[in-house]
């Protein structure tokens, strides 16, 4: 059955918004994102599906996709906001809400019911992913640092801080380090205000000890019918910050070793991904389908922090493990990059022949 793909990297942010509100108007930088990634889902489309484009200059977009074709085979029917999609397909966007739900629905792709969209924007808040570390601390036979705990009001964030001497302080639902906050055990003014509003739209934050890390990387996941199955590791960047900035384009063997490399213990990844494997489809089951990815991360004595963040949608490293399927080994290992700083130093635009494109690949090289 053919499907409808969408790019819609503002969904962690839409996550947040329930019908019947106003919904917050998005920064420009976040559009921006989604208007030069429209033709990313091109990278692990079927030739039979449609990439639905909401921004762009369509034969400029037109043009670009035959470039990927001609010179990586890449194939899909292009579909914009004002057309209509002929016969049966499903919606398969990078994430659900209801509002990638409603832009798909309205060229004519299957989506979730709301309820359907309910549970997986439920299951998105940040406290699953407590519950996930909970969880794993019962399956696993080393120990991991203590999950993130719910606050409901500026007095219980205070309390954390005081007790934890500091720590991070974060939104129930953000997107790429926005709504995180780095704070010592006395928050400042901006901060308060910044918190107090969050905890007024979204109900809560959640707190979290600062843990001495080394190496940022995640495990990925498919989950169908109840089930999670594993697909693979992905190692990605920061830039020593909280928000994305690029992955390694490798081989599953060669990610690996850069985790044992780098102090982790090979059996305890082996035990850390059977043990989620279990714990997911136990809490999610069959209340989504699709990809997800368990951030983690190497903490500078070798141990394994199993459960920094649930993303319960499609992630770079998912796009970082099909471009290590197309683009020709002779490059790889390499390094997928985002951002406009990157775009002089790329040696592949993945979205065309823009030279100002925010996505990227690097030889391995020019890593």
């Amino acid at each position: 059955m053919p499907r409808v793909l969408l790019f819609n990297p503002e969904n962690d942010v839409r996550l947040a918004e329930v019908p019947g509100r106003t919904p917050r108007k998005l920064t420009e930088n976040v559009r921006a994102l989604g208007r030069d990634g429209a033709l990313l889902p091109l990278w692990w489309a079927d030739e039979n599906d449609y990439i639905l484009i909401r921004e762009g200059n369509k034969e400029t977009l037109e043009q670009h996709a035959m470039e990927l074709y001609a010179e990586f085979g890449l194939k899909a029917n292009l579909v914009f906001s004002n057309d209509a999609i002929s016969g049966y397909a499903t919606g398969m966007p990078w994430g659900w809400s209801y509002d990638s739900a409603k832009t798909l629905s309205a060229i004519g792709a299957v989506c979730p019911a709301q309820q359907q969209i309910e549970k997986i924007r439920q299951l998105s808040h940040r406290r699953t992913a407590s519950e996930i570390a909970s969880r794993l601390a019962w399956h696993l036979p080393f120990k991991i640092p203590q999950p993130a705990i719910e606050c409901l009001s500026m007095a219980d964030v205070t309390s954390f801080l005081n007790k934890h001497n500091g720590g991070y302080i974060k939104a129930p639902w953000s997107s790429s380090g926005r709504g995180v906050f780095k704070l010592s055990n006395k928050p400042d003014c901006y901060a308060t205000a910044s918190l107090e509003s969050i905890i007024k739209r979204q109900g809560s934050v959640m707190c979290e000890s600062a843990l001495n890390g080394k190496l940022d990387f995640a495990m990925l996941f498919y989950i169908s019918n109840g089930i999670a199955g594993y697909k693979g590791l992905s190692v990605f960047d920061t830039n020593g910050g909280t928000a994305y900035a690029g992955n390694i384009v490798a081989s599953e063997q060669a990610l690996e070793h850069i985790l044992i490399n780098n102090g982790a213990d090979k059996l305890q990844l082996r035990q850390t991904q059977e043990a989620l494997q279990t714990v997911l489809s136990d809490i999610i089951g069959s209340d989504y389908t699709g990809w997800l990815g368990i951030d983690m991360m190497i903490l500078s004595d070798g141990s394994i922090a199993p459960c920094i963040e649930l993303n319960l949608r499609m992630t770079m490293g998912v796009v970082a493990k099909y471009l290590a399927r197309r683009i020709p080994s002779k490059f790889l290992p390499g390094k997928y990059t985002v951002g406009r700083s990157n775009a002089a130093t790329k040696d592949i635009s993945l979205t065309g022949s823009d030279a100002h494109a925010v996505f990227g690949f690097k030889f391995g090289k020019n890593c």
